[in-house]
């Protein structure tokens, strides 16, 4: 959520979402973790049936944006300005 609202402009939310109202509005969906770093959801099971994220076989712009901004801060090829890296070495 802090890159795509620092570093790609975006405005985010943190809160419940309605799923039955919202769910034909999503374009992109992903999980986020440490090891997984940002994985992309192209289709969520929901009332009894499939229902697609955006283009369920690839990869949307912004989670591939979030992803390489990411994956470039924890391999210290971008600059961590949020203070999240620690050399350990």
């Amino acid at each position: 959520m802090t890159l795509a609202e620092k570093k790609l402009g975006l405005t985010v939310e943190e809160r419940p979402i309605e799923l039955r109202k919202e769910i034909a509005q999503f374009s992109e969906a992903a999980a986020c973790g440490t090891a997984a770093v940002l994985s992309p959801v192209g289709k969520i099971w929901f009332d009894g049936d499939w229902h697609d994220i955006g283009d369920p076989e690839h990869v949307g712009p912004v989670m591939q944006q979030l992803y390489d901004l990411l994956v470039g801060i924890q391999k210290g090829e971008a600059e961590d300005e949020f203070g999240w890296t620690v050399d350990v070495a």
